[in-house]
């Protein structure tokens, strides 16, 4: 085989391999935020953070939704999009905490 096909099949195995496993990605995304929110929640929180911190569990809770009732890969994008939502906004809160 030459370089070109080989490099034509990897592409086309790359192409038809990546959605599904994009639809996968939810529940690791949900989880991963899952656990630095509660990392958040074991510090000192402040008024601010507490906020972040609950908007960032809305959106988690919506993630699993948008997960859990996909019909299609935009609902897998949005799960994925509102989990690392949240995942920034646990990073935030973490920021915001008192020393």
């Amino acid at each position: 085989m030459s370089r070109a096909s080989l490099a034509a099949v990897a592409c086309a195995v790359i192409v038809l391999v990546a959605p599904p496993a994009r639809a996968y990605m939810c529940p690791v995304v949900i989880k991963q935020a899952e656990e630095l929110i509660a990392r958040a929640e074991r510090g000192k929180t402040t008024p601010e953070s507490e906020a972040l911190l609950e908007d960032a569990r809305k959106l988690v809770r919506e993630a699993r939704a948008n997960h859990e009732n996909a019909k299609s890969k935009k609902d897998h994008d949005d799960a994925i999009r509102k989990a690392r939502t949240a995942l920034g906004l646990a990073e935030e809160a973490l920021k915001l905490q008192a020393p």
